[in-house]
């Protein structure tokens, strides 16, 4: 199974949609368009010698586009240690466990009475688990 590195195209877009910032992103997607065919190439932002996605647009032009993605670390750091509603305080948990059909991946906010108040699960990637945790915690404005 081939792991994702980073958010898709379509995963990046709702994150935009939801109000990310844009210079939260690591990587980036090349849209170089060639004879009318897009060819997208990922690239992590130093490799480009990028510190921030917003430098991209000092060289977009007419055949040339980015877009930004986010790594598992990205979107982890995007995520609060902790969230407080009106009646408690849940931290967040991540864990990894097996079963028959691989490894499962967990993201949560549980509090110290075990009462879980949100969580993502998905087998063998993590990155789609913490970008629902992600669009989650920017729908309910935790972050």
């Amino acid at each position: 199974m081939k792991m994702k590195i980073c958010t898709s195209q379509e995963q990046s877009k709702k994150l935009l949609e939801l109000g990310v910032d844009v210079n939260t992103a690591d990587m980036f997607y090349a849209d170089i368009l060639v004879d009318g065919n897009h060819k997208y190439n990922l690239h992590p932002l130093e490799s480009y010698g990028f510190k921030t996605f917003g430098e991209t647009k000092l060289k977009t032009s007419d055949h040339l586009s980015f877009i930004p993605a986010w790594s598992l670390t990205a979107l982890m750091k995007l995520i609060p240690f902790q969230i407080i509603t009106k009646n408690e305080r849940y931290g967040f948990r991540q864990w990894k466990g097996y079963n028959t059909q691989g490894e499962t991946y967990c993201f949560e906010y549980i509090s110290s009475t075990n009462q879980r108040l949100y969580e993502t699960y998905h087998w063998n990637n993590p990155l789609d688990a913490a970008f629902e945790m992600v669009c989650w915690l920017l729908a309910e404005k935790y972050i």
